[in-house]
C-alpha cells in the first residue's frame, strides 16, 4: 500500500477504535478496542441507545432489541422493517457512518430476523469508514476507494409457551388461551458474517485486497413474570379494576454475543485479531395503565371504538438495568482477558402508545465513557396490527468527544391481526370495525429550496474562488405507500410513508479544476391526514383534508473531476404541515382511485454536510425546504365493508 493509502487505513482503524459507547476507547486499550470487526460491537437499536443501551430484558414497545439478546425475537410479531442511521465520531471523521436495514417475520412464538442472510439483498448493516485517496510512489493521486464493514445476519427466537398457546387456539384446546398470562420463557440464537474491506488490491503492496471475513454467534434466554394483567385479560382485583386496568411485568435476560471466540485475519493467520465476547445480564420492569375494563367495553361499542387501539395503553413506565462484561481471547497465553464491567441504565415513559420520552446513563470506566443519554419517539400504532414510528437518540461517544445523534424508522404490519380488526364478511355495521385499505400513490411536487439554491448559485461562500453552472431545485416526483381508514361514512384517515425526490446536476470549477456533480436532497416523510368527504354522486366523493408529519433528508453531494471522486452526506429533519383537496373514486367494491392536490409547508431545522452544520452567507442556519405545491394520485385496495352512505356504494 502507498504511504497515502496506508495513512488512510490507519485513520480508519483509529476511528474504529473510537466508536462511541459500545466501541473502543480513545485513550486506552480495552477488550472492545482490541477486538476485530468493530461493527459487531455497535448496537443498531436507536430506541435502546436513548435508554443508555439497557435493553437485554426489555420485551415491550413492539420492537425489543434482539441485537442485545436474541431471546427477545419472539416478542415481535408480523412483518417488521427497521432502518437506522448514525454518524460516528464526527469530531474526528465526518465520513464514518453506521446504517442498518433489518427485516423480521414472526408468528405464534417463532420469529426470524434477516439482514442479508440467507437471502442476499434482504436487509443490510454497514459500517462505512468513508472514502480514502490512494497515491502512487511519487505521491500522485491515482484514485479513491471506500473502506467498510458489512454484516449479514440471520436470527431465530422461540417461545415454547406461546407456540403451545397458538397450537391450542388453532385446535380449540381448553385453557391454552391464557397459558402465557403470568409468565413466559424464550430462547434465541443469531448467526452473523462480517465482511471487513479496508483497501483494494490496486493500492496494497502485495497486490491483494485488504479484506477478511469472520462468522460469529450470539445466544440468549429471557424470563418473564407478569403478576397482574387486567389490560389483556379480565381483572381479579375489583377495587383496582374499577379505577384502572393495570399490567405489571418483571423480566430477566441473559445473552452472550460472539460466544464462539472467533478470530479475523487479513493475510497471516498468526496475526489474527480476536473478536470480543460480550456477556450481558439485564433486569427490567414495567407498569402500564389503561382505562377501566367496563369503560373500555362501553367505548368500543361506540362509533369510534376502533380508536382505542391507537392509544392503548394510556401510560407505560419502564425501567431497565444492564451489566456487560467484555472479554477477548489472548492468542499468546490462551487465557481470557476480562475487562471492567460496563453498567447501563435507562427508563422510558410512553404516553397514549404514540409519544415516548427516554433517558439513560452509561458508565464504562475502562473506556472513559461516562454520560447521560436521551431521546424520544413519535409513532402511530394500531395496536399490534400495524404502525410506524420515528426515533431519535443522543448518546455519548467518550469523555473526550461530543455527543452524537442517532435516527431510526420502524414500520410494521401483522396480516393476521389486521384481518382480525376488519370485517371480511357479513353486513356492514356502523358499530363494527372500520374499513381499512392499503394505498400506493405518486405525484409531482414543487419546492422552495431557497437556501439550497443560493448555495448552488454562490459556491464561493463555501469554496472561495469556485464557480458553478447548474439548475435550481424547483420540484420533483414523489411516491409512497399508505394506510386508509374510514371510521365513519364522511371521515377518512390517511397514514402515509412517502419519498419526495429532489436533485440537480451541473458543473463547477474550483482551483482551476473542472468538476461534474450532483446534489440530491430527498425527503422521507411520515404523515397523517384527516379528510372530510362530501358525497357528490354514487361514484365520486370530494372533500378537504389537513395534517402533518415528520420529514427526514438523507441526501448526498458528489463531485467528479481529474480522475477523482468525492461525496458527502447531507442530512436534516423537521416537522411539516399540509392542506389539500381530495377526491375518492370507487372503481369497484374494493378498488378505489384517489386524487389530491394542495400546499405543503415542511423544512428542516438545520442541515449537516459531512457532519458539520451548514450556514448561509448571513450566518443563519441553512434549511432544506420542501414547501410548495403537492399532488398525488393512486389506488387503494380495501378490506372489509365500507361505511354506509351514498358516497360509498360499491
Amino acid at each position: 500500500m502507498t504511504a497515502s493509502a496506508m495513512r488512510s487505513a490507519i485513520t480508519v482503524c483509529t476511528a474504529a477504535f473510537m466508536l462511541f459507547s459500545i466501541g473502543g476507547s480513545p485513550r486506552r486499550a480495552s477488550a472492545q478496542s482490541e477486538s476485530g470487526a468493530q461493527s459487531l460491537l455497535i448496537d443498531p437499536s436507536i430506541r435502546a441507545s436513548a435508554m443508555g443501551g439497557a435493553s437485554t430484558a426489555v420485551i415491550w414497545g413492539g420492537d425489543p432489541n434482539y441485537w442485545a439478546n436474541p431471546a427477545l425475537l419472539p416478542y415481535q410479531h408480523g412483518i417488521r422493517y427497521e432502518r437506522g442511521r448514525t454518524h460516528l465520531v464526527p469530531d474526528l471523521s465526518p465520513k464514518v457512518s453506521f446504517k442498518t436495514k433489518r427485516l423480521l417475520v414472526g408468528y405464534g412464538g417463532v420469529t426470524i430476523s434477516l439482514a442479508g442472510k440467507p437471502l442476499g439483498g434482504v436487509g443490510s448493516q454497514r459500517l462505512n469508514y468513508g472514502t480514502s485517496e490512494a497515491t502512487d510512489v511519487d505521491g500522485n493521486p491515482i484514485g479513491t476507494f471506500t473502506s467498510y464493514e458489512d454484516i449479514e445476519s440471520f436470527g431465530i427466537g422461540l417461545s415454547p409457551l406461546e407456540m403451545a398457546r397458538t397450537v391450542g387456539l388453532a385446535f380449540g384446546i381448553p385453557g391454552f388461551s391464557s397459558i402465557t398470562r403470568y409468565g413466559d420463557v424464550s430462547i434465541g440464537r443469531t448467526t452473523k458474517t462480517t465482511d471487513v474491506f479496508l483497501a483494494p488490491a490496486s493500492v496494497t503492496l502485495d497486490g491483494r485486497d485488504a479484506r477478511a471475513k469472520v462468522t460469529t454467534y450470539d445466544s440468549g434466554v429471557l424470563f418473564r413474570a407478569t403478576p397482574y394483567n387486567s389490560i389483556d385479560y379480565p381483572g381479579i382485583i375489583p377495587g383496582v379494576d374499577r379505577i384502572a386496568a393495570v399490567r405489571v411485568d418483571v423480566t430477566h435476560g441473559r445473552s452472550t454475543q460472539n460466544y464462539n471466540d472467533a478470530r479475523i485475519s487479513y493475510s497471516d493467520p498468526t496475526q489474527a485479531d480476536p473478536v470480543a465476547r460480550i456477556s450481558r445480564r439485564g433486569w427490567a420492569s414495567r407498569m402500564a395503565l389503561d382505562l377501566p375494563g367496563e369503560l373500555r367495553r362501553h367505548l368500543r361499542a361506540g362509533v369510534f371504538g376502533w380508536a382505542l387501539d391507537f392509544v392503548t395503553p394510556l401510560i407505560s413506565w419502564s425501567k431497565a438495568w444492564d451489566r456487560m462484561v467484555p472479554t477477548v481471547h489472548d492468542l499468546g497465553t490462551g487465557s481470557r482477558m476480562e475487562r471492567t464491567r460496563v453498567v447501563r441504565t435507562g427508563w422510558e415513559l410512553a404516553i397514549a402508545n404514540s409519544v415516548s420520552i427516554r433517558r439513560g446513563r452509561v458508565d464504562d470506566p475502562e473506556n472513559a465513557i461516562h454520560g447521560r443519554t436521551s431521546g424520544w419517539g413519535l409513532g402511530l400504532n394500531w395496536g399490534d396490527a400495524a404502525g410506524v414510528r420515528f426515533d431519535r437518540a443522543t448518546v455519548p461517544q467518550s469523555d473526550f468527544l461530543t455527543t452524537i445523534d442517532r435516527d431510526g424508522l420502524t414500520v410494521y404490519a401483522d396480516p393476521i391481526r389486521l384481518r382480525q380488526k376488519i370485517r371480511p364478511t357479513g353486513e356492514p355495521s356502523s358499530r363494527g370495525p372500520a374499513r381499512v385499505g392499503l394505498a400506493t400513490f405518486g405525484g409531482y411536487q414543487t419546492y422552495s429550496m431557497s437556501d439550497v439554491n443560493e448555495a448552488i448559485a454562490s459556491p464561493g461562500n463555501f469554496f472561495p474562488g469556485g464557480t458553478a453552472e447548474t439548475d435550481d431545485i424547483k420540484g420533483g416526483g414523489g411516491y409512497g405507500l399508505g394506510l386508509r381508514l374510514w371510521p365513519s361514512e364522511r371521515i377518512l384517515l390517511s397514514f402515509d410513508g412517502s419519498r419526495l425526490l429532489a436533485k440537480t446536476t451541473g458543473s463547477a470549477v474550483f482551483a482551476g479544476t473542472p468538476y461534474g456533480g450532483e446534489l440530491s436532497v430527498p425527503a422521507t416523510a411520515i404523515t397523517g391526514t384527516v379528510s372530510y368527504i362530501f358525497p357528490v354522486s354514487d361514484r365520486l366523493g370530494l372533500g378537504v383534508g389537513a395534517g402533518g408529519g415528520y420529514y427526514v433528508s438523507s441526501g448526498k453531494a458528489t463531485a467528479t473531476g481529474s480522475g477523482q471522486a468525492y461525496s458527502s452526506e447531507l442530512n436534516g429533519s423537521g416537522l411539516g404541515f399540509h392542506a389539500l383537496g381530495v377526491a375518492d373514486i370507487p372503481l369497484t367494491h374494493r378498488l378505489h382511485a384517489e386524487i389530491g392536490a394542495g400546499y405543503r409547508r415542511a423544512k428542516t431545522t438545520d442541515v449537516e454536510l459531512a457532519g458539520a452544520t451548514l450556514h448561509n452567507a448571513d450566518g443563519s442556519k441553512s434549511q432544506i425546504d420542501w414547501s410548495g405545491f403537492m399532488s398525488k394520485a393512486g389506488l387503494t385496495i380495501y378490506f372489509g365493508h365500507a361505511p354506509s352512505g351514498a358516497a360509498r356504494p360499491l
